[in-house]
């Protein structure tokens, strides 16, 4: 089996790759599914395989959020069907990860629609993790460290759409301090992955993004690191493909531009909710995101895949019995 990610990148070279354009073809992809070798593929996001348009509409403007709504080069209603028909021509299987299920394509019976190779070492995400000197935050006796992180922070930041909320973030914190609570805010953007960890875990309360309804790679890791975390999640499901199991246990905390300010003060007057949360967070992120968890949940998948049992999205696949949860 032959698996990526990036659909920019299906092939294993470059002039196969495809660009915005749509005129490179992955014929070396297509040669290994006519031998038989198996491909699977994890969506990059909102606009992997669905349409602007639609997904605009069923998340009730998420993309008028977006930097990237007017930006072809990067998303449109053509690009993105473009790539759905392709994974449908090309992937065995389709991992969701969690993600919103719009279009058709990640609601046929190869997708699968809960966490399954998004995953982190859980030792080296840990919450007693050293932070090197050079690292460190300056922190006063009784302050709280409210983290919020933003990647790629001048392209995703534009003419006042930001797709994580950063604005109504910064707004809020302005007035908790305003009030008189000992908040301090930690924002940091375009840091290296391989740092980022060491400024999450220092941090009391982390706001990841308040726009879009799925959480991603910032509230994976630090639900890892045990943080409480704030991240905008819509648990529902369409009814064509049922609840999901993760979303429905996920401890993340609910919030959107309107209500952060009222989830920060509960948290910063809540220290044992707080307490409580990250280790929900971390027992979740063990049990969904570790990568021992995610490989024993690929090989039950590769197992349905390879003996033709469909959907492949099902429960039995989920867990494996002894394996950190």
């Amino acid at each position: 089996m032959l698996f990526w990610h990036n659909e920019n990148l299906t092939s294993l070279f470059e002039e196969c790759y495809q660009t915005s354009a749509r005129d490179a073809v992955p014929w070396d992809f297509i040669y290994l599914r006519s031998k038989g070798i198996k491909l699977g593929v994890s969506m990059s996001g909102c606009l992997t395989g669905t349409g602007q348009t639609e997904f605009n509409e069923y998340t009730n403007g998420v993309c008028n959020a977006c930097a990237w709504q007017n930006n072809p080069v990067v998303c449109s209603d053509p690009k993105n069907l473009a790539i759905g028909e392709m994974y449908g021509a090309l992937a065995d299987l389709y991992a969701i990860e969690g993600d919103w299920v719009v279009n058709a394509s990640r609601k046929t019976k190869r997708a699968f629609r809960e966490p399954l190779t998004f995953c982190l070492d859980h030792e080296l995400w840990h919450p007693d993790l050293e932070v090197p000197q050079h690292m460190r935050f300056e922190k006063k006796e009784g302050e709280i460290l409210i983290f919020h992180s933003v990647g790629n922070y001048k392209t995703r930041n534009v003419n006042d759409r930001n797709i994580k909320g950063t604005p109504a973030v910064l707004q809020a914190i302005d007035r908790l301090k305003s009030e008189g609570y000992p908040v301090k805010l930690v924002f940091v953007h375009d840091v290296h992955s391989a740092d980022m960890k060491y400024y999450q875990v220092q941090a009391d309360i982390v706001v990841d993004q308040i726009v879009y309804g799925r959480y991603g790679a910032s509230s994976r890791e630090c639900m890892m690191l045990g943080k409480p975390t704030i991240t905008r999640l819509v648990r529902e499901q369409p009814s064509s493909v049922g609840r999901s199991e993760s979303l429905d246990e996920c401890p993340l905390i609910d919030a959107s531009p309107t209500t952060v300010y009222d989830r920060l003060k509960y948290l910063i007057e809540n220290p044992e909710a707080r307490k409580q949360i990250g280790e929900a967070s971390r027992a979740y992120a063990v049990k969904w995101h570790s990568a021992e968890a995610c490989a024993a949940r690929f090989e039950k998948v590769y197992d349905r895949l390879m003996a033709g049992k469909f959907p492949l999205d099902h429960p039995s696949a989920y867990h494996e019995e002894g394996v950190l949860h």
